[in-house]
């Protein structure tokens, strides 16, 4: 009886596990909240109604990232998009739109996430169009 209480506790862990999942995906896709420059697992916890340990899991587990690089993931979609939509935009602008508080910062991660700086990337593949 022990091992059947377990395996179902271990499907109701898993099932809660996908739904905070797509929560969280929803979170991120439809309410864009990446956007906010301040935002913290705290922040998306609270969203979801849960702890930040077990947000933090999630993101570990289920998509092989900290938090810090699963929001940066997001905010470089989110410049590349901008980048191609307004391409005469600023930089400056589009890291601020995209939820960084710093150009450093924005330009480190998107060196991080695309392998080239920001201007690299306008330059091969929006200038170029």
């Amino acid at each position: 009886k022990a091992c059947s209480r377990q395996a179902s506790a271990r499907a109701r862990y898993g099932i809660k596990r996908e739904k905070m999942k797509n929560e969280l995906v929803q979170l991120f896709d439809e309410k864009e909240i990446y956007t906010n420059g301040n935002l913290t697992i705290t922040d998306v916890a609270a969203l979801l109604g849960t702890n930040r340990t077990y947000v933090s899991n999630v993101i570990n587990n289920e998509f092989g990232f900290s938090f810090y690089q699963f929001v940066n993931k997001y905010r470089i979609q989110k410049a590349t998009i901008l980048f191609i939509q307004h391409p005469d935009m600023q930089i400056q602008e589009i890291a601020s739109l995209s939820g960084f508080n710093s150009l450093s910062s924005f330009i480190s991660a998107f060196k991080l996430n695309e392998g080239i700086t920001p201007k690299q990337w306008k330059q091969r593949y929006v200038d170029a169009l």
